[in-house]
């Protein structure tokens, strides 16, 4: 169940009640990313209700659902999302009065990939408003809007938001296409785009053949971070110190490894687990800096978080093998790799990322820059410019892009399921030269 959808429309109520109008345009310019007349728009239009938020947040999953079979219940005015009538003759169009409602679900369920539009003018027999959705799999979806809304599971035990992209893994694997999925879902794993969803599906297939699956995956040194009290993104990098626990990232391993192993077991498909730690990240002297070690010291913290991983792994009957990516794994392939993906994402040419992926990799870093660069600054202790920011963003997907080439050359036409537990939207650089499937866990930072 969605929670987050309940709590941002209870900070959109609490905007309103503390400033009104302005300070609510305010709040959605600034957490929906509306543009400034869309967000007025709908702060003249919106109807403060009184909510027991509390009463809300601990419904469960069936109490909703019994809710909304009572076809008498507007689920979006009772949370206090609906919006007064439109005046239709001004000229932005038809607004629908769940126009909030939908602009807060884009929001929660981004990985859902919500396209919505509203026509200039789209008035239908009844005279009431309409949204046109993009995507096949949300068409007709007003008699289940709270079911979206809420991303409640369906008969099918699979949520809206990921119908779609399930129904591909059903279509091609049957059960076991429905408990990856279901799997997925639990994990809070997101649901990659078709291109990748494909290759994911062909590694299955092979290992239901016999062949064994290659588990693999790198997460970051064990940095200092702390709670945010957000639920959206409970921590933040302080970057700080360096620690040689089991890191932030490294747990999201933790969580995901025995769900996947469990359904590997399940399903009879051979496997084996090959991690790695990026110890490459004591390359940079700004960070070595930032974080007050040597290169030697970093490493060292480095290969002690990685047996700490292995014990822990071995404790839940789990075997994996955990290397430093640089020091260990790449074996003096690593500075050359890193210098050959340089040189190509300076010069513009991206290699085989958008037939791999399907993503314009220009746009992801666009999005990255612009979406980061308060995680970055932190990173390395300065505000940075926009040439500075893009160099850094630049120079980590090299990074991505040499780990993507290391998984292709050492376990060649092996089929590979590559987990990831950091920023979903730098994952496609470690596709540049291998069309692997990467797996990654929604974002905890």
């Amino acid at each position: 169940m969605n929670r987050n959808f309940i709590e941002l429309a209870e900070r959109i109520s609490l905007a309103y009640q503390q400033g009104g109008k302005i300070e609510l345009a305010n709040f959605l310019k600034l957490e929906l990313a509306l543009n400034e007349n869309e967000a007025e728009k709908i702060a003249e239009n919106f109807q403060f209700q009184k909510v027991d938020w509390e009463e809300l947040k601990n419904l469960s999953s069936d109490d909703w659902l019994k809710l909304q079979s009572n076809k008498n219940t507007s689920h979006f005015r009772n949370l206090g999302l609906e919006l007064k009538s439109f005046d239709k003759k001004d000229s932005s169009g038809v607004w629908p009065k769940n126009k909030l409602a939908w602009e807060l679900i884009r929001k929660t369920n981004p990985e859902a990939e919500f396209n919505f539009k509203i026509p200039e003018d789209s008035v239908h027999e009844m005279g009431k408003n309409r949204i046109f959705f993009e995507q096949a799999g949300f068409k007709g979806a007003f008699s289940k809007l709270i079911t979206i809304a809420l991303d409640l599971p369906g008969s099918n035990g699979l949520p809206p938001s990921i119908s779609h992209k399930a129904k591909i893994l059903l279509d091609r694997l049957g059960d076991v296409g429905r408990d990856l999925a279901i799997t997925l879902l639990k994990q809070e794993m997101i649901f990659p785009p078709e291109l990748i969803l494909k290759n994911l599906i062909n590694s299955i297939y092979r290992g239901l053949q016999g062949e064994t699956v290659i588990i693999t995956g790198a997460f970051c040194p064990d940095y200092e971070y702390r709670a945010t009290g957000r639920k959206d993104i409970p921590y933040e990098y302080t970057f700080r110190g360096v620690g040689s626990d089991i890191g932030l990232v490294a747990k999201q391993f933790v969580r995901m490894t025995p769900a996947l192993v469990d359904f590997f077991k399940k399903h009879k498909i051979p496997f084996k687990i090959v991690y790695g730690i990026g110890d490459f990240e004591a390359n940079d002297d700004s960070i070595l800096k930032r974080v007050g070690l040597s290169r030697d010291e970093f490493i060292y913290r480095c290969q002690n978080s990685n047996q700490k991983f292995v014990n822990l792994m071995r404790d839940m009957n789990i075997d994996v093998e955990v290397r430093l990516c640089q020091e260990e794994w790449a074996n003096g392939r690593w500075n050359e790799s890193v210098g050959f993906f340089r040189e190509q994402f300076n010069a513009g040419n991206f290699l085989e990322i958008r037939k791999n992926t399907g993503k314009n990799p220009e746009k992801e870093l666009d999005f990255i820059a612009e979406a980061s660069c308060n995680f970055y600054s932190t990173w390395y202790n300065k505000k940075l410019s926009s040439e500075e920011l893009k160099k850094i963003i630049i120079s980590q997907a090299t990074e991505y892009a040499s780990f993507g080439k290391i998984i292709k050359e050492d376990f060649g036409s092996s089929p590979v399921i590559q987990l990831a537990g950091d920023r979903p939207k730098i994952q496609i650089f470690g596709s540049a030269v291998s069309s692997h499937p990467v797996l990654c866990a929604k974002r905890i930072y």
